[in-house]
């Protein structure tokens, strides 16, 4: 039997999930084909299941930046999101000593010459 990656697909979402192929496809569409913490339609790799690791409940589709940087970062605890909302929305460092404002953008290291080795 030939290798079907539907078939796979299919099977790898019901076994880790208990969800099928048009079952995602309804939560897919429900969320308007994006991921539903950062709004953005997915690029390359189709969204994942983002499911909670103790109970099992399948809970929407993320990016895999969001699956992984931000809910798994915050290991699963609403809180640690709450407190990092409220870090960016008022950042103690603007309490502490007013709004200062660094360099914009990235800082490169200027390059050291190489020195050229004597031939002999």
């Amino acid at each position: 039997m030939p290798y079907d990656p539907v078939r796979a697909r299919d099977l790898r979402l019901r076994r880790q999930y208990g969800i099928t192929t048009e079952q995602y496809e309804q939560m897919l569409a429900h969320q308007g084909g994006v991921c539903a913490v950062c709004r953005r339609p997915p690029k390359n790799l189709p969204l994942n299941v983002d499911h909670d690791h103790t109970s099992g409940l399948v809970r929407g589709l993320l990016c895999w930046r969001c699956n992984s940087r931000v809910i798994g970062a915050a290991r699963d605890d609403p809180s640690v999101l709450r407190a990092a909302a409220e870090y960016l929305d008022h950042p103690p460092a603007c309490a502490a000593i007013g709004a200062v404002y660094g360099r914009t953008g990235r800082v490169t290291k200027k390059r050291r010459r190489r020195r050229k080795t004597p031939t002999k």
